[in-house]
């Protein structure tokens, strides 16, 4: 039985070769069939595997970004709850600054209400985006502008990242003034340290001021290490502008972020479910009896 691989670019000089080649009448007649039938069904006979495939990669890809995105949902959810409570620390500290003289601030308060770090790194899932973009699949989606957005979260991302970069150093930059205020030299400071840490993630201080090991601490009766109201001042200034970082965080582009990974995930299903129902046509093509009829004769 003659074969042929007919595309959509089969031209005239093709047609020929092929002709040419058909040596015997029954050949010649199979040559025409064939033909025949890919132009009656538009070439798609000739391209059920190549669209098969196609179909089932975007179904694979947008499947399995949605399932990345709702994972960078959860992280920034995180994120945005573990920088509102550093935020609320940082309110706490700069009320407590700013009414209590410099003789009455007490040591372990300042270093209860200042022992914050920035939110942790962001993790984002970028096995299936970076998929997307190394194999050039991105342009078998049939919704452009879903290529389009996908590029731009993926840029938002990044951006991200080089924020978390900018929070990290002013971060650093308080805690470096901070050094020059504040003791840190307590007998139990690795027990307190851990104390204040989970503090921060709960936003509870009225536990921490009633806890065991802080009372301990409180024995040990430390003062500050400087008699310069400006250097805690300086110190409070850099807690309160890392603040204003965070609230832009959580405020605007974070929520944002969250916004734009729920639009994806609503273009991804629809373009998952279009993939879908165009690849069922071509399996009703492929079981359509009078198909079946033509190409057994190929």
């Amino acid at each position: 039985m003659l074969h042929y691989n007919i595309s959509k670019k089969i031209n005239t000089r093709y047609a020929k070769n092929l002709w040419k080649n058909a040596t015997s009448s029954n050949q010649k007649e199979q040559f025409y069939l064939l033909f025949a039938l890919c132009n009656r069904r538009d070439f798609s006979c000739c391209h059920w595997n190549e669209n098969r495939k196609e179909n089932n990669e975007v179904s694979k890809y947008a499947n399995a970004l949605i399932l990345d995105l709702e994972k960078d949902i959860e992280m920034i959810n995180v994120i945005i709850y573990s920088a509102n409570q550093i935020s609320y620390r940082i309110d706490s500290l700069s009320n407590y600054i700013r009414n209590t003289q410099l003789e009455d601030i007490s040591n372990l308060t300042l270093l209860s209400l200042t022992w914050i770090r920035v939110y942790r790194p962001y993790m984002w899932n970028r096995a299936t985006l970076d998929g997307l973009k190394g194999s050039g699949s991105l342009s078998l989606f049939k919704n452009k502008g879903l290529s389009k957005k996908i590029v731009e979260y993926d840029a938002f991302t990044k951006h991200m990242d080089e924020d978390y970069h900018t929070d990290d150093i002013q971060a650093n930059n308080a805690l470096q003034l901070l050094s020059s205020v504040v003791n840190n030299n307590y007998q139990n400071i690795k027990e307190l340290s851990e104390l204040f840490r989970v503090s921060t993630n709960s936003g509870e201080l009225a536990d921490v001021y009633s806890s065991p090991i802080y009372m301990e601490s409180e024995e040990y009766d430390l003062s500050l290490i400087t008699n310069d109201i400006n250097a805690v001042n300086h110190a409070v200034n850099s807690y309160i502008r890392l603040q204003f970082n965070l609230r832009i965080r959580t405020q605007v582009e974070l929520p944002q972020m969250i916004q734009d990974a729920k639009d994806l995930i609503e273009l991804l299903k629809k373009e998952s479910k279009l993939s879908t129902s165009d690849q069922d046509k071509f399996d009703d093509l492929d079981k359509s009896e009078s198909v079946k009829e033509e190409i057994k004769y190929l």
